[in-house]
């Protein structure tokens, strides 16, 4: 067994989709991590805040970057 994950995950039987939940996992070198991607909230047509683009909950922006390879010269 290389990698192991035990957890729970949210259902929308409306909506057909899985949504993220807590999940403990573990790999071949005994490392656990934890996560929880759980959701905090679901807006929908007419409420209020729905199409907003301001995060709600502790959203920062990410910047990454992709090291590029320099040509050969």
């Amino acid at each position: 067994m290389l990698i192991t994950r035990e957890g729970s995950q949210f259902i929308s039987r409306q909506f057909n989709r899985f949504y993220g939940g807590t999940e403990t996992g573990s790999d071949w070198t005994g490392a656990e991590t934890q996560s929880n991607d759980s959701p905090v909230l679901f807006t929908f047509p007419g409420e209020a805040g729905f199409g907003s683009t301001t995060p709600q909950f502790d959203c920062d922006q990410l910047l990454t970057q992709i090291p590029q390879e320099r040509a050969a010269s």
